[in-house]
């Protein structure tokens, strides 16, 4: 009897040593940020999939406040805390929204109403800070872009097969008519500048100025869905179909990159000095001289094909990159490529909207939306108060990271057992 409890004594001390030892030579790794917080969440009443009542988002650059357009023509605008500062709903029940833009300085919020079944054209609508209605405008067609100036005090629109440029007071300052339709429009931050590709049988990629004159023009091909204009106005990038591309505001091409599978979506940093860009399989980010710094493959299966990446954003100094992938997964990268996190939403995410600062992250699905605070350091010269989730998150999926080291004092005990258990059997 003695000798088995001899024996198991020490087969446990040996089992302690093999299977826990190991795990303590294995570093924590200090890489990856915790998972995002969730800071605030809503419902937009909706149970149907893929429905025109989805939540749109759009925060300004510093993520204090959040515009959130869902259902039949509601708007939202709510604080860094979730508490809602205003709420509008459209007296015609037959809209719903489909764009919002805020400000940089969240002064103003720009939306478009169209009528799903396109019996009505849909209407620009601007509102301040204050939640009210400062005027509002007919489209020529039922769909549209917006952007806005830093300041909101330029509003550029796209609408049929033209682009406008109005005041913060609704006054058109200038107009034209583009070659194709405008699938995506980019405006500098002094609103001098818009950025506007079109797609369909004739796509460009266009540079006009706020009186609505066109300052070039490049031939894109018939998939020119994406564009986007740096802060400081001087760069402008765009993808046509399998082709992404960098100009000058003046239209010198600097280059082009070829790509399959087709771009999806392109983000630029303030000064131009990063470009990311989306595709089925793929996220890569560039540098200014076309130099590309890394690329991101989405896991897939051999019998299936690798899922789309959309919804791209950037941080205003290109340090922070959100993307999606098709389905409901966000994913978030810093500047090196390293992927600090995912978050797996319960529904489908139909837009996202990245603070400038890169902090703070909204994303609308079609039964909520959701705020984010995304673990990164916050820039010095701002502060951010205290807040608590209003709505329990769903634990998002992480990036695998090496196990945590288990206590030296577990190893010691078992080191120790084994040590009495042979002191014990000299003394035998």
């Amino acid at each position: 009897m003695k000798s088995y409890w001899y024996s198991f004594g020490l087969v446990l001390a040996i089992l302690v040593l093999c299977f826990l030892c190991p795990v303590q030579a294995a570093p924590p790794d200090a890489s990856v940020n915790a998972v995002p917080l969730l800071l605030w969440s809503g419902s937009t009443g909706s149970t149907e999939p893929m429905s025109d009542n989805a939540a749109k988002v759009s925060c300004s650059g510093d993520g204090k406040y959040v515009a959130v357009g869902y259902g039949v023509g509601i708007v939202e605008f709510r604080d860094r805390q979730g508490a809602m500062l205003w709420r509008w709903q459209s007296p015609h029940p037959y809209y719903t929204v489909w764009k919002i833009a805020v400000s940089r300085n969240g002064e103003y919020t720009g939306v478009i109403l169209n009528d799903p079944l396109q019996d009505h054209p849909g209407w620009l609508c601007y509102f301040d800070r204050a939640g009210n209605l400062l005027w509002s405008k007919s489209m020529k067609g039922p769909f549209g872009f917006v952007a806005l100036s830093g300041n909101g005090n330029v509003i550029a629109l796209t609408d049929g097969e033209r682009i406008s440029f109005f005041t913060s007071t609704g006054e058109l300052a200038g107009t034209t008519v583009l070659e194709g339709f405008p699938w995506a429009v980019g405006l500098s931050d002094d609103g001098a500048t818009a950025g506007i590709s079109t797609g369909y049988d004739r796509g460009y990629i266009y540079a006009v100025g706020t009186n609505g004159t066109v300052l070039w023009s490049s031939p894109g091909g018939q998939h020119g869905l994406s564009v986007a204009i740096t802060g400081d106005g001087r760069y402008l990038a765009g993808t046509a179909s399998s082709r992404l591309r960098l100009f000058t505001i003046s239209g010198d091409r600097l280059w082009d990159f070829n790509s399959s599978p087709e771009f999806t979506g392109v983000a630029v940093s303030s000064d131009g000095a990063y470009i990311a860009a989306s595709s089925q399989y793929y996220l890569r980010l560039f540098n200014r001289s076309g130099a590309e710094l890394w690329q991101y493959e989405v896991p897939s299966l051999p019998t299936r094909p690798g899922p789309y990446i959309g919804q791209l954003s950037m941080s205003a100094d290109g340090s922070s990159i959100s993307v999606t992938t098709e389905g409901n997964r966000t994913l978030f990268f810093d500047r090196e490529g390293n992927l600090l996190w995912q978050n797996e939403s319960p529904d489908q995410v139909v837009s996202t909207s990245l603070a400038r600062n890169g902090k703070y992250l909204a994303i609308g699905t079609e039964q909520e939306f959701s705020y984010f605070d995304t673990g990164i350091a916050l820039p010095a010269d701002e502060t951010v108060p205290i807040v608590v989730a209003t709505t329990p998150a769903k634990a998002p999926v992480r990036t695998p990271t090496h196990p945590t080291p288990v206590s030296a004092v577990v190893v010691i005990t078992g080191i120790c057992s084994g040590m009495l258990l042979c002191e014990a059997k000299r003394k035998r």
